[in-house]
């Protein structure tokens, strides 16, 4: 027998590691990211975090609007990333409140971080807040809407690109790191952060140390 139940998956997790560097894993941006990602940023805060490190690698994107709730805390007031349509039009895509954080921040990312996640990254270097550590990012700067076809299929179309409001867009592109680390040659085991086997996080660390 099978009993149906509903499953909490976890897109966001975090720990205190050696030196006060609080560290926080984003695996994707779902709906439950960014209470997943508050509850951890809180108690990081709260038991006096000194810099903040944030792995999104191989993170493949998610929803924006997840995305949004994520940045608000960690960035300045008002407009972050807006998306320019076919016909030219420009709309504000991510906004964010005057509450800030002023702790030295890092971004991990590598080959397989893309959409809403290098928007994270790009946003955090863009506005000055933060260093990007690891590879260059995959490159997807576009919006895609999906529309339901009459035979039960589904047909996807790009209707935007975005970019911040002090970058350009990265699409086809990539993000290229403040510092460039290849991985070790050990797995990452994100659940259990490693800076003496990883040497991108150990460069992050080195990173938000010196800031």
């Amino acid at each position: 027998e099978v009993t149906r139940a509903n499953i909490e998956v976890v897109t966001a997790s975090g720990q205190m590691l050696d030196g006060q560097i609080g560290y926080i894993r984003i695996d994707s941006f779902k709906d439950n990211t960014p209470e997943q990602f508050q509850a951890i940023y809180d108690k990081l805060i709260q038991d006096g975090a000194k810099a903040l490190v944030f792995d999104l690698r191989d993170n493949g994107g998610g929803l924006v609007r997840s995305l949004e709730k994520v940045l608000d805390p960690l960035m300045p007031e008002g407009d972050i990333a807006v998306a320019t349509y076919r016909d030219g039009t420009t709309r504000t895509l991510v906004t964010s409140d005057a509450g800030e954080c002023d702790l030295p921040m890092a971004v991990l990312v590598n080959g397989n971080t893309a959409s809403a996640a290098e928007l994270f990254a790009a946003s955090l270097h863009d506005f000055g807040k933060g260093k990007v550590i690891g590879m260059t990012t995959f490159g997807k700067g576009i919006m895609q809407n999906t529309q339901q076809l009459p035979n039960g299929g589904a047909l996807t179309l790009t209707v935007a690109k975005y970019r911040t409001v002090r970058g350009e867009c990265y699409h086809g592109v990539g993000i290229t790191p403040d510092a460039e680390v290849e991985a070790g040659e050990e797995k990452v085991d994100y659940d259990n952060p490693n800076s003496k086997t990883d040497p991108q996080l150990a460069a992050a660390i080195q990173a938000v140390s010196e800031q």
